[in-house]
């Protein structure tokens, strides 16, 4: 990553958001299946749950979505909820091709600046056991597990 270019967390369109939203829960969903916590039958309706719960004014609901601007380029987005003492990332992307060159470690610490700017005293997020890439990222950065989840498959 050149370092000349920092890292800028641009507001998000409504229509970047959207589809920055679909994206999301396309990989989740995705993810959800692969481990195990949902059957490939019900993962559709299980995302269109999550979406017919959904504040209708995000905005006003504590969420907050950016464009990871990096090198004059947009290189990921960032989904962030704001919750009483803490600003927790919903979800994080760094587009593939820039994947592995620091800009998701530039991008957390980004977060980071802006949470003590605002006085937030901590930082949230889940990651899925499963991608040692990012808790290894998230552990580096003083990042701590909480919970576990853990399922047995049957099949």
């Amino acid at each position: 990553m050149n370092m000349d270019h920092p890292i800028e967390l641009i507001a998000m369109s409504d229509a970047e958001r959207d589809v920055f939203i679909a994206d999301a829960l396309v990989v989740y969903r995705e993810e959800m299946v692969r481990t195990g916590r949902w059957t490939p039958d019900h993962a559709q309706q299980r995302v269109e749950a999550i979406l017919k719960d959904s504040p209708p004014d995000r905005h006003a609901a504590g969420q907050r979505y950016f464009r990871v601007l990096g090198a004059g380029e947009t290189v990921g987005g960032l989904w962030l909820q704001y919750d009483i003492d803490v600003l927790f990332v919903m979800q994080i992307t760094i587009v593939a091709h820039k994947r592995g060159q620091g800009w998701g470690r530039a991008a957390m610490a980004a977060v980071e600046r802006m949470a003590r700017e605002q006085g937030i005293r901590r930082l949230g997020l889940n990651v899925f056991f499963n991608n040692l890439a990012a808790k290894h990222l998230y552990e580096s950065e003083g990042y701590v597990g909480i919970l576990q989840q853990m399922i047995k498959r049957l099949d």
